[in-house]
């Protein structure tokens, strides 16, 4: 059997027991397969590892309690015959690897142990002597952090790192140092300016190098964006731009030295502005209809882009690609339309800050597919840059050719063309000579229809720097009617390289306006011989300056033209389904102070059918609208009826057709 002899011998930090194992007889028949043993006057709650000649028997130690008692169990199979057993001290777990991070009032100093432990680190400014210690770790581990606070900046400390296995045996380090950063920059001198739109400016200075970062978000900084700057410098200049117009931003300043000590600092909210001049449409228009197309023109007031929203009933429901260049003259082809067909449309445009204007609802209906088209071309410009180089464009209300026809003389002499069918006309000449006057001429052709348009002649001059801006348009534009012309007056532009006028006319019941004179020089007035009697015209002027640049249109007016003292009538539709407009310039009195007038309608027989009298002045046109019932609101029958006008100057006779 196995017999063991103890003996205790005291040892520097523990009491060790020894167990001599020898062969001898053989062990009762009914004795187990364990050993159990119980030694007392161990040192108290202190952790031992059971060997064998150095060889562990017990994998994990055993621990006495606090009143130095301890018990275990050996296995016999896991016994030699002989040898000698021992408890012992586990050695103190070892220290693997040590980094730093320190910065200004602060450090962190992280190592491993090859087993679990507890640690803290002792800290002092002597090597001597370490006052300080970090909080114990709670929790046995093998990857282990002490986090020194409320240090001093540029400071040298001194510190070792202490780890403490579960049973108590202890590795503490040498004494190391380290040297903790200069002061974290501070941050002065804070200024928030050019607020704009979508954009705001922030400056500010550091007591020492760093590098800038600014945090803003709408809800707290950094929320939306960080804008950095990696220079190290003490005087910092950031912009952030992309924002949100009229919107309130939280904004924060860091600083970060070359050591990575940072400083942080919270400015004022920064509120972004809204635009003060909303986007506005003005002068939309139909420029020209075809069977299957119609081509809108507007303005606005601020670069914005265009987009035609367009249907067969004010529902509107279809829209043309939206154009995102961002202009202030826009021009839109509706495509694929029915021919014959009444359309209505709007127009939209959306500024850079995404304001939205949009139009009224207008009309247009298209033409029958035979009926005649007409090719206009409208708005040239040119821009002249250095050299020297020209660049002339307009557009067109039909796709056609571009060709420029251009020289010294009148005789132009020099082409230049693109046979591309296009709206928008673009032609660059580039082999001007410098400070010189040049003559042009525009040209459009549709290959397919064979009409053609082209301006009269143009001028500009490549002296000087380019000019990109046409001239403001012209004021106070009046229209007079006489017996047989229309007498046009206006307001001199105010642009010191005027060049001239040109005078648009639209004829009543037209869409679009035709160029209808060319007037060179100063001149600011022009008589219209071309009229036909008792037909509304409107008319509207825009300046020209030596490049070519072309202003805006004025205000529109309109007069009558060929309507003599005995007056005129006219009725339109005529023949009518269901309502019609009847218009008349009333007779002129000798003294002009008549201001009433009766209108009556009788049928064939010289029944009175329907009584409409009214006032106003004794030359002025009156506009009546009938929806062809009699005084009691009946719908009258079809037939022939006489329309007329009488005021004390004369009367007016003209007969309408209803058609049922």
């Amino acid at each position: 059997m196995n017999r063991t002899k103890y003996l205790a011998v005291p040892g520097a930090f523990a009491l060790v027991l020894f167990i001599i194992l020898s062969a001898g007889a053989a062990e009762p028949p009914e004795q187990s397969n364990s050993s159990a043993h119980v030694l007392v006057g161990m040192t108290p709650n202190t952790g031992f590892e059971v060997t064998c000649d150095d060889s562990l028997i017990l994998d994990e130690p055993v621990v006495s309690d606090g009143l130095g008692i301890v018990g275990f169990t050996v296995d016999r199979a896991s016994l030699p015959d002989q040898g000698l057993m021992c408890l012992r001290r586990p050695a103190a777990p070892d220290v693997i690897g040590c980094t730093i991070d320190q910065m200004d009032t602060h450090a962190t100093i992280c190592w491993t142990t090859d087993r679990v432990a507890y640690s803290h680190v002792d800290y002092g400014t002597a090597s001597g002597y370490l006052p300080y210690s970090s909080p114990e770790s709670p929790e046995l581990a093998i990857e282990h952090a002490a986090f020194l606070d409320l240090l001093n900046p540029e400071t040298t400390y001194f510190y070792r790192m202490v780890s403490r296995d579960a049973f108590g045996n202890t590795a503490t380090t040498n004494v190391s140092s380290f040297e903790t950063c200069p002061p974290a920059p501070a941050i002065e001198n804070v200024a928030v300016g050019d607020v704009g739109h979508t954009s705001f400016r922030v400056s500010w200075t550091t007591s020492a190098p760093a590098i800038s970062r600014v945090e803003y978000g709408t809800m707290g900084p950094g929320g939306d964006g960080v804008v950095e700057a990696d220079d190290l410098v003490t005087e910092h200049d950031i912009t952030v731009d992309g924002l949100t117009q009229g919107t309130t931003y939280f904004v924060r300043l860091v600083a970060v030295d070359e050591c990575g000590c940072s400083s942080s600092l919270e400015t004022d909210p920064v509120s972004t502005t809204s635009p003060a001049d909303p986007v506005e449409i003005v002068g939309v228009s139909v420029l020209e209809v075809t069977p299957e197309t119609a081509t809108i023109r507007w303005w606005t007031t601020t670069p914005a882009s265009s987009q035609v929203f367009y249907g067969d009933t004010p529902a509107l429901g279809l829209s043309t690609a939206l154009e995102a260049e961002l202009v202030t003259s826009h021009l839109a082809v509706i495509n694929g339309l029915e021919p014959s067909t009444l359309h209505y449309f709007r127009v939209e445009s959306v500024d850079e800050y995404d304001q939205t204007a949009t139009s009224d609802i207008f009309t247009f209906t298209t033409d029958e597919p035979d009926e005649p088209q007409e090719l206009s071309i409208y708005n040239v410009s040119v821009h002249v840059a250095d050299g020297p180089t020209a660049t002339i464009s307009w557009i067109t209300n039909l796709p056609a050719t571009t060709r420029v026809d251009y020289g010294p003389t009148l005789e132009y002499g020099r082409t230049v063309e693109s046979g591309d069918l296009a709206i928008q006309h673009m032609i660059v000449l580039d082999d001007l000579e410098p400070r010189t006057v040049y003559h042009f001429r525009a040209t459009s052709s549709g290959a397919a229809t064979g009409l053609e348009a082209a301006t009269g002649d143009m001028m500009f001059t490549t002296h000087g720097v380019a000019d990109l801006y046409p001239p403001t348009a012209p004021e106070g534009l009046v229209a007079v009617a006489t017996d047989r012309a229309v007498e046009l007056s206006w307001e001199a532009a105010t642009a010191g390289d005027l060049a001239g006028y040109t005078v648009y006319r639209r004829r009543e019941g037209h869409l679009l306006y035709e160029p209808l004179a060319h007037i060179e020089g100063g001149e600011t007035e022009y008589v219209d011989h071309d009229i036909v009697v008792a037909t509304y015209y409107d008319y509207t002027v825009a300046a020209r300056d030596i490049s070519g640049n072309e202003s805006g249109l004025s205000e529109e007016v309109r007069a009558m033209a060929g309507v003599g003292a005995a007056g005129s009538m006219w009725i339109y539709p005529n023949p009518v389904a269901e309502e019609t407009t009847i218009r008349f310039v009333p007779p002129r009195g000798e003294s002009g102070t008549d201001t009433g007038y009766s209108l009556r309608i009788y049928d064939v027989a010289g029944r009175l059918v329907r009584s409409m009298d009214g006032s106003g002045g004794t030359s002025e046109p009156r506009t009546v609208h009938w929806d062809a019932t009699d005084d009691g609101g009946a719908r009258v029958a079809s037939g022939t009826y006489f329309c007329v006008a009488s005021n004390g100057a004369g009367v007016l006779r003209s007969k309408v057709m209803v058609l049922r």
